[in-house]
């Protein structure tokens, strides 16, 4: 209709998918801006580890400051959090990166991360470390709500693997900012083999998962 918005997907290579180049020190991330512009994506999702650790919310708002000179958007940070470590100390010690960097992220203006719930340990309860990753982003989301970033859940991890547990664990955190990154294939252990079964369970759990996206992979 005259006059009706139209919204377009945009398209971003995550740095995580060049991992081999940053390993074997072919690029780092403002080099890896060329790349991006070089393949005619439309932005880039940072890995973590591909950020300078001495100053990572400097190192950030340097890659943001490239990409934007580029014409690139920043789609999102992956947080790489497990919520669902046995020691609560180690998931006080996830809880406080996730925080941080939260904080960076929003302060470089990039307003989505994508986020897991995490791995699960053989010979523990499946309930109890659902309820885990439940408490650890009770904790976080509030600071995402205060710098207006979304936490993206991928279903990616052990820990509510399919879309009805990822739903049922965002309605019981309860925040407005705890959305979802659906990636398709990660439903299925056998997506490569492209069964009819897989294919539909492909389709069937996106559909249910992708109502409250935010953000996507696709590979």
């Amino acid at each position: 209709m005259k006059g009706e918005r139209k919204e377009t997907m945009k398209v971003s290579i995550s740095s995580w998918s060049y991992r081999q180049w940053f390993d074997e020190g072919k690029c780092d991330l403002l080099s890896f801006l060329d790349e991006v512009k070089r393949q005619g994506a439309d932005g880039l999702e940072i890995f973590p580890r591909h950020v300078n650790q001495d100053d990572p919310g400097a190192h950030i708002k340097e890659v943001v400051q490239k990409a934007h000179d580029l014409g690139l958007l920043i789609a999102s940070v992956i947080a790489g959090n497990d919520f669902v470590r046995p020691l609560a100390a180690e998931r006080a010690e996830e809880v406080k990166r996730m925080k941080n960097w939260i904080t960076y992220a929003a302060e470089a203006g990039i307003l989505r991360m994508n986020t897991f719930t995490g791995y699960h340990t053989s010979g523990e309860d499946p309930v109890i470390e659902a309820y885990r990753v439940i408490d650890c982003y009770r904790e976080v989301t509030p600071v995402a709500e205060e710098h207006n970033v979304l936490l993206c859940i991928e279903n990616h991890s052990s820990v509510c693997p399919d879309a009805d547990a990822l739903l049922w664990l965002i309605r019981a955190v309860g925040s407005q900012n705890l959305r979802t990154n659906p990636d398709p294939t990660n439903f299925v252990a056998e997506f490569a083999k492209r069964s009819d079964r897989a294919r539909e369970q492909i389709y069937s759990e996106t559909e249910k998962f992708a109502q409250l996206m935010s953000n996507a992979h696709l590979k």
